[in-house]
């Protein structure tokens, strides 16, 4: 498959990109070669979008992202920060992965999803005084969509109730390290316990108060994407003996604290 050049054609907000088409064989990557300027531009705030041919939406199992001067070196398996909303994938793009980005290309899987829209954001570290502490007592990470964090404390949200396959389930907060939402097209959340265990399942939920240094904000959980106990904490997909699964990574913390007080 040929890879994808980025080459501006749209607003200094959002650069679109065109694709060089051809022939897709079933399951092949979908290949991206990043420029100097696409690095420096998306580090900038700017949205990198590139629309997926009609005819390669369907056959898309995993996307590979490169730069132009190390085109060509075998890519590297690893699990990325992909936001899916419908049939667009957002590539969350911190310091890291792009240094990995520089070095070789990088390659992660979508899990088969239809794709239209692959698009890459800037996932700029953390420079909130509040959302840098590791922790505290019942203080709370949220990432809101594919941009927005907040932090605060969660009011009156003491269990979390979950459809499971085998039945209706209830964790207490008190035993949950962090909640990823919206992980497949049913709307199934991953709740992580302290203990490392996992439970997937739809969600029951309230909208969410959070009281923060500004006031009181109520959030429905259609727009939160993950709920955790660490800044630095972030869910991935790994490969496991049972398939794809989510994990939390826990950043600078050692072992994060529970959700609930």
């Amino acid at each position: 498959m040929k890879p994808l050049f980025f080459q501006a054609t749209a607003t200094a907000a959002l650069l679109v990109f065109g694709f060089a088409a051809t022939a897709v064989a079933q399951d092949a990557p979908y290949q991206m070669i990043l420029t100097q300027g696409n690095l420096d531009a998306l580090v900038d705030g700017t949205l990198l979008k590139s629309p997926v041919p009609p005819d390669k939406q369907n056959v898309i199992s995993e996307i590979q992202i490169g730069f132009k001067d190390t085109e060509g070196a075998t890519p590297v398996e690893l699990n990325v920060d992909v936001v899916m909303n419908g049939g667009r994938a957002t590539v969350l793009v911190d310091d890291a992965l792009l240094a990995k980005i520089k070095g070789q290309p990088v390659r992660f899987d979508v899990n088969g999803r239809p794709l239209n829209t692959v698009m890459l954001k800037y996932d700029a570290p953390v420079t909130d005084p509040m959302l840098n502490q590791a922790g505290g007592e019942g203080i709370v990470f949220l990432r809101i969509g594919d941009s927005k964090r907040m932090a605060g404390k969660l009011n009156a949200f003491e269990q979390i109730s979950l459809k499971t396959a085998f039945g209706d389930v209830t964790i207490p907060m008190s035993e949950v390290a962090g909640v990823k939402f919206h992980t497949t097209a049913d709307d199934k959340a991953v709740v992580v316990l302290i203990n490392g265990d996992s439970v997937t399942g739809i969600p029951s939920l309230p909208a969410i108060q959070l009281s923060t240094d500004w006031g009181r904000a109520d959030i429905d959980p259609e727009f939160i994407q993950s709920l955790t106990s660490a800044s630095g904490a972030r869910f991935r997909q790994v490969n496991s003996d049972f398939g794809i699964r989510w994990v939390l990574q826990t950043g600078n913390a050692f072992a994060p604290p529970a959700l609930g007080n």
